[in-house]
């Protein structure tokens, strides 16, 4: 998955599931606010690989 596609689904997160959670239950609003949190790393983990591949620091 590249850096647009979780910004993607990030976003797609937020509109569609968030107010539904949110509205529902606050230990559902709680566990999506983690998955939020546990993606954005993801994204930043991803960034850093894309950074390294092109300056040939990863494979």
């Amino acid at each position: 998955m590249t850096g647009p596609e979780l910004d993607k689904l990030i976003e797609k997160l937020k509109r569609r599931i968030a107010p539904t959670l949110a509205s529902a239950d606050p230990i559902a609003a709680e566990f999506y606010g983690q998955v939020l949190e546990a993606l954005g790393e993801l994204k930043e983990h991803i960034r850093i690989r894309e950074i390294q591949r092109k300056h040939h620091y990863a494979p």
